[in-house]
């Protein structure tokens, strides 16, 4: 069995990596080539639209936008919710920079909406820019896009899986590590499809927080689908 995850548990996670020595840049690698590479096989997008936010989730979408690039996809549109951003978000803005891909203010078509907005930090509605993106993305799947997101979809609460204002409308939902438990508690149309992305963390470390993971949980794949009676 897949545990879900509180956020405050989450968060032990992402600390004890970082103390093992498996650091956040790692872990945003492994999120985003195995994210990108599961939409690339199973969606086959000629035009994607990544939508990002200003924190470690945003900088992940990034990555993914870099290694779509690498797969073929030659229309990447980066769309940012804030002007500000932490260092790996700008460190990821850099690289894409060299490739020509570059923020800007269109959303414009496409075939994939890249949700990477908001993480499993989120506390609240989303407001401002975010709200608005959010609206925007769920207008393109209305218009035949489809919508994955990192980790959680943006608006949802990840401990109570409701969601208080704005909230994307996911048809994959790759969360990151493992489930939170809002995706236990979502609608359906709000998770969509829903997976679990490996980042390279051992077994070892979630049981040294009290954590029961299978060893084997990535042995197939980095991509798992997350059943439903899980």
């Amino acid at each position: 069995m897949i545990p879900y995850l509180t956020s405050e548990q989450m968060a032990q996670v992402d600390a004890l990596a970082i103390e093992w020595g498996i650091d956040i840049p790692r872990m945003m690698e492994n999120a985003g080539r195995n994210f990108a590479r599961f939409v690339f096989d199973e969606l086959s997008p000629s035009s994607v639209c990544v939508l990002y936010g200003k924190g470690n989730n945003g900088a992940d979408g990034l990555v993914a936008a870099r290694y779509l690039h690498l797969y073929g996809v030659r229309e990447i549109r980066i769309l940012p919710a804030s002007s500000e951003g932490n260092e790996f978000v700008k460190h990821n803005l850099a690289i894409l920079e060299k490739l020509g891909i570059r923020p800007t203010e269109e959303l414009g078509k496409c075939d994939l909406v890249i949700d990477a907005l908001l993480g499993y930090n989120l506390k609240g509605a989303p407001r401002g820019s975010y709200a608005e993106l959010i609206r925007k993305a769920n207008e393109l799947k209305n218009s035949g896009a489809r919508i994955a997101a990192f980790d959680l979809p943006s608006g949802l609460d990840p401990n109570t899986g409701t969601c208080a204002g704005e909230c994307i409308k996911a048809d994959y939902t790759l969360t990151l590590a493992l489930p939170k438990i809002a995706l236990k508690l979502a609608p359906k149309d709000v998770v969509g499809k829903a997976f679990v992305v490996n980042l390279g963390l051992p077994a070892e470390l979630y049981s040294a927080l009290g954590i029961s993971v299978p060893t084997d949980l990535f042995s197939r794949s980095d991509v798992v689908p997350l059943k439903e009676n899980e």
